[in-house]
């Protein structure tokens, strides 16, 4: 269970949790069954009325829980395979609409919000976050981990490492740098010149905080509202 991310951890836990109850009521052993039983567990899962995604999910927490049959995971079993495609088949996933947004009229936003030093902390900060995300199409777990001891300010640049373990990371994998560049043609939109700023705004915020993004901007003195 350790070779599990958090998240795979609460998204496998309720299945798991689920199939233990299953068998209690059936007074079945969890851990050595039959396939028919995990058929059945689907089955019920579905009369539920949940998703194929939702079932793929449970497969997947059965199997990554460790079931075998003939040293085959459950989830890789032919009857389990068909069983899913079954219900693809009798209950298609639903794809949300992707919803495209004009980023020029996010920039229009960004550029009135100047200059920097005449904004607001909290404005300071939502104008960096989203010069950040444009600039390195960031996932938003990135930003968070993006820490201050971790951090190198260069010339025209801040450089930042991220050791933590990302959506991503796998074993070889080197978890890429963010640069946040300066941009001269627009310093309104540099996101170098607002780092500047927050981090000069924000120093008697954070204390001993390392994180780069504060998620709770505390009220001080010396800092606008």
């Amino acid at each position: 269970m350790a070779s599990w991310r958090s998240g795979t951890q609460k998204q496998y836990k309720t299945y798991i949790k689920k199939w233990f109850i299953f068998c209690l009521e059936r007074k079945e052993d969890k851990f050595h069954t039959s396939v028919e039983l995990v058929l059945e567990f689907l089955t019920y899962l579905f009369e539920c009325g949940l998703s194929y995604s939702a079932l793929n999910s449970a497969r997947s927490a059965l199997s990554a829980f460790g079931l075998t049959f003939d040293n085959v995971p459950v989830g890789k079993h032919p009857l389990v395979i068909r069983f899913l495609k079954g219900v693809y088949h009798l209950r298609p996933t639903v794809h949300n609409d992707v919803n495209i947004w004009d980023v020029s009229i996010v920039l229009r936003l960004l550029r009135r919000l100047s200059p920097v030093a005449d904004i607001s902390v909290k404005d300071l900060t939502l104008k960096l976050v989203m010069l950040i995300a444009l600039t390195n199409a960031t996932r938003s777990q990135s930003i968070h981990l993006l820490k201050l001891s971790n951090m190198q300010k260069q010339k025209d640049c801040f450089r930042f490492k991220i050791f933590d373990l990302l959506k991503q990371s796998r074993p070889g994998y080197k978890n890429p740098e963010v640069i946040l560049k300066s941009f001269p043609p627009d310093r309104r939109l540099c996101v170098y010149l607002v780092l500047k700023e927050y981090l000069k705004r924000t120093v008697d915020i954070r204390s001993e905080e390392d994180s780069l993004i504060l998620s709770y901007i505390k009220p001080h003195k010396k800092c606008r509202n």
